[in-house]
């Protein structure tokens, strides 16, 4: 396992960086194979404690029920088990597609290449932006074949730990919800002058299903802080590389609104102003509502409202700052192609 992080993540320190969306890509896939090794050594350091979760939750799943609630732990732990054998079945799914698309279009690139009589060759389909210990994986079909061999394990690979890692916390946690609804639904149907030894036997299953929950939580703490950090960082250099692919697109919506410096075209942003008063604040503002719950609704909406027109107000102001902005981030998408 970490020969393979570490021949996932060395060739990306390896590969010539010439634009910031190649620096973008490249950071999003040395965090998700960070994420990957981090979640294995995890999923290794919490063993214990999920050992001992899995225990406890068999100790209370195979406690006497009534055989209402046997039922319904019954057909709850198929449900799960069924989910899980889809859930895997799914994101092995993906990890096949993600083999099999780049070998499709790059046997069409080998054949494109055999035929093609003037001597240029197409680039062989990369499935990660990586330089395979500087071989020519673009163009030699055999450094490809090894470099595709190599990406394809890890892969797998990430696809094992991932899978392993997910269906196991899900499992573990709609058991123990399945739990708390059954200690529920035996608190429900226990009737008014009921024993001694029942009122016992609730009060512990309710113990048992405490402790689970708190092995739960031990259980996952490392794992989801793991998980919600890095898959942060993940999506904010997504949408970083959504914007620089995109950087157009904002220009455009202002002119759009009018909110510019060409003073001919700021007639649609008093239009919108105009809209915003007569549509929503003068009718919320001139007319009373009969209940309670619709003068409420009239406060969300006319708050709403209020946040639209101050957008739209603040914009004219803060268009120096934006526009400054856009013009760095799109000196910035300039940057190694001058």
């Amino acid at each position: 396992m970490l020969g393979s992080q570490l021949t996932a993540r060395i060739p990306r320190f390896l590969i010539k960086i010439d634009e910031p969306i190649a620096l973008v890509r490249v950071g999003a896939e040395i965090v998700y194979s960070t994420y990957i090794f981090l979640q294995l050594i995890a999923l290794y350091a919490r063993r214990s404690d999920l050992y001992r979760l899995i225990d406890t939750l068999r100790e209370c799943v195979e406690n006497p029920y009534p055989d209402d609630v046997r039922a319904f732990i019954l057909s709850t732990r198929d449900t799960i088990n069924k989910s899980s054998v889809m859930y895997s079945k799914c994101f092995f799914a993906v990890c096949i597609s993600y083999i099999i698309m780049p070998f499709m279009a790059t046997s069409a690139v080998v054949v494109r290449n055999r035929r093609n009589q003037t001597g240029e060759r197409e680039e062989y389909v990369m499935p990660t932006e990586m330089n395979f210990y500087y071989l020519d994986i673009r163009f030699s079909l055999l450094h490809y074949s090894l470099y595709f061999g190599a990406v394809s394990g890890l892969s797998v690979i990430g696809s094992l730990v991932l899978c392993t890692k997910d269906v196991l916390d899900f499992s573990l946690i709609r058991t123990a919800s399945m739990l708390f609804q059954a200690t529920a639904q035996q608190i429900r149907n226990l009737p008014p002058g009921a024993s001694q030894a029942k009122l016992e036997a609730i009060i512990h299953s309710h113990r048992s299903t405490l402790k689970c929950a708190a092995q739960l939580q031990n259980a996952l703490n490392s794992a989801l802080l793991i998980q919600i950090t890095f898959c942060t960082a993940i999506w904010c250099l997504m949408l970083f590389y959504i914007l620089l692919l995109v950087l157009p697109l904002p220009l455009k919506l202002l002119a759009l609104l009018g909110v510019n410096k060409n003073p001919s075209e700021r007639f649609r942003l008093y239009a919108i102003y105009i809209y915003l008063w007569v549509a929503m604040f003068i009718p919320k503002l001139c007319l009373g509502y009969e209940t309670i719950p619709q003068c409420f609704r009239s406060i969300a909406e006319g708050m709403f409202s209020f946040n639209t027109t101050v957008t739209f107000i603040m914009l004219p102001l803060k268009m120096n700052n934006l526009e400054g902005l856009l013009q760095n981030l799109k000196r910035f998408t300039q940057i190694g192609k001058q």
